[in-house]
C-alpha cells in the first residue's frame, strides 16, 4: 500500500527543514528542548477526559522514578497497564506518550501508570531492564493504595519501551513474581541486530531511519556482546512459552516491522495468545500524531484499538478478535 496521505504530508514537512538527521545529533542536541525528560509536570491536551491524573516519584535501584498514574474516574479497583515511553532508550517523556495513557485509560476503564525510566547513555543496558523490573513489583505491592487489582495487571510500551515491556516478562519468567495477565507492545524493537528486511526496505524517508536506530542501540548497549542478550533483543530468546497474552501493533512503513511481527510469530508457536495488528500506510510512532496539532484521526482509532484489545484481555480473559 501507499503511505496514509495524512503521514505523507506530515512526513514531508519534517523532511523539507534544513536540519541535521538525529544520528548525527550530540545526546544533548537532540533531546532539544527538552531540558528535563524527568519532569512530571503533566501536559493538558484537547484529548482529556473525566480521568483522575496524579504523579508522584518512587525510589528505585537507580534513583528517584517519575510515575504518572491514570485512574478511571469510577470507584473500584481497576485493571492495572505499566507503560514504558518510547524513544530509543535515549529520548522520550511521561508528556510524550501524555494521550496514549489517557486514552487507554478512558477507552478500557484501566489504571495506567506511566513509567519515566532513566535514559541511555547515561543509564545503559541492563540497567533500564532492571528499573523496569523494579516497577513492575512495585505496582503489583502497591495497587490497593493506587485503586487497583494486582491480580490484574499488564506491562506494555510502545517502541524501546515495547522492548522493555518485552525483557520484562522474560525477566519473570525467572523471578515468578508478580504473574502477569497480558503485555501490550506498540511497534516493538525486538532485535537489536537490525538485520531483518523491513530495516533495509525502509531504511530512510520514513521517519524513524536505520541511522538513528543504530544511533539508538550504540548509546543504549554497554558492550558489542549486549546486542544477543534475549534482553536487549527478546526475539533472540530461546524459549518464549509461558509469556503473558500479547497484544502486539505494527505499522507498515516502519523498518522494525518485520522483528516485530516476527516476535508475535514466534510467540504464536510457543503457545502463546497474541492478536497482532497491523496498520496499513503507517510509520513508526504513527500514535504519536494522535497529539496536537496533528490529531490524525487514524492515530486516534489506533489507540482506541488497542485500548479495546487491552480491556478484553484484562476483564474478560481474552482477546477480541
Amino acid at each position: 500500500m501507499e503511505l496514509n496521505p495524512k503521514i505523507k504530508f506530515i512526513l514531508n514537512k519534517i523532511n523539507s527543514k534544513e536540519s541535521r538527521p538525529l544520528h548525527l545529533l550530540s545526546v544533548q542536541e537532540a533531546r532539544g528542548q527538552v531540558k528535563n525528560p524527568y519532569s512530571t509536570t503533566p501536559v493538558s491536551p484537547r484529548l482529556s477526559g473525566n480521568e483522575r491524573v496524579t504523579t508522584q516519584k518512587i525510589d528505585g535501584p537507580f534513583g528517584e522514578i517519575p510515575i504518572r498514574i491514570y485512574t478511571p474516574p469510577d470507584s473500584g479497583n481497576f485493571p492495572i497497564l505499566i507503560y514504558f515511553h518510547g524513544g530509543g532508550w535515549v529520548l522520550g517523556s511521561l508528556n510524550g506518550v501524555d494521550t496514549i495513557c489517557r486514552r487507554i485509560t478512558q477507552k478500557a476503564r484501566v489504571i495506567v501508570v506511566s513509567v519515566c525510566y532513566h535514559l541511555a547513555p547515561e543509564y545503559k543496558f541492563p540497567d533500564p531492564v532492571y528499573e523496569a523490573l523494579f516497577v513492575t513489583q512495585w505496582v503489583y505491592k502497591h495497587a490497593k493504595d493506587i485503586q487497583g487489582d494486582s491480580t490484574l495487571l499488564a506491562i506494555g510500551g510502545d517502541s524501546a519501551g515495547a522492548n522493555l515491556a518485552a525483557a520484562v516478562t522474560l525477566k519473570l519468567k525467572q523471578v515468578k513474581s508478580p504473574k502477569l495477565c497480558a503485555q501490550l507492545l506498540i511497534y516493538p524493537i525486538t532485535d537489536c541486530r537490525l538485520q531483518s528486511e523491513s530495516y533495509k526496505e525502509y531504511a530512510t524517508g520514513y521517519l524513524l531511519t536505520y541511522d538513528a536506530m543504530k544511533w539508538f542501540c550504540e548509546h543504549y548497549l554497554s558492550s558489542p556482546e549486549d546486542i544477543n542478550s534475549p534482553f536487549a533483543s527478546p526475539l533472540l530468546s530461546v524459549d518464549l512459552s509461558g509469556l503473558p497474552p500479547a497484544y502486539i501493533v505494527t505499522a507498515e512503513f516502519d523498518p522494525a516491522r518485520s522483528d516485530g511481527e516476527q516476535y508475535a510469530n514466534r510467540l504464536r508457536t510457543s503457545g502463546v495468545p497474541v492478536i497482532l495488528r497491523r496498520y496499513e500506510g503507517m510509520v513508526h510512532d504513527f500514535m504519536s500524531f494522535a497529539d496536537p496539532p496533528w490529531e490524525i484521526k487514524e492515530a486516534i482509532e489506533a489507540i482506541d484499538d488497542t485500548a479495546i484489545g487491552i480491556r478484553d484481555l484484562l476483564y474478560n480473559g481474552r482477546i477480541a478478535k
